[in-house]
């Protein structure tokens, strides 16, 4: 392969691979049921229960530590809030869906 097809290549990769992990996170949210209470507006996704706050802009709100803690009920928001379920899908899944939910700004 020369090496213009090559950098062609690789390139397309790199820009695609974010994307194709971040639908990957969209279902995740969707398929463990987040929409239940938490709209994504941006994303075209109603949430079940409007106290819960829309995600629409978590990734510029919330670091991915602070998120990560935060669905395994292992960390609170500064008011003592924790979480209302702790994730219960694989570490895969959870790390697919904190890449994701970081990628909304």
């Amino acid at each position: 392969m020369n090496q213009r097809i090559w950098i062609a290549t690789a390139l397309a990769l790199t820009l695609t691979a974010p994307a194709a992990a971040w639908a990957g996170g969209k279902d995740i949210f969707l398929d463990k049921g987040c929409n239940n209470c938490h709209s994504i507006s941006t994303q075209g996704i109603e949430g079940g229960n409007p106290d819960a706050p829309d995600l629409a802009a978590v990734g510029s709100r919330q670091d991915a530590e602070f998120l990560s803690g935060f669905l395994r009920k292992k960390s609170a928001k500064p008011d003592g809030t924790m979480h209302m379920i702790k994730f219960a899908g694989t570490k895969e899944e959870y790390v697919e869906l904190i890449d994701w939910l970081m990628s909304l700004k």
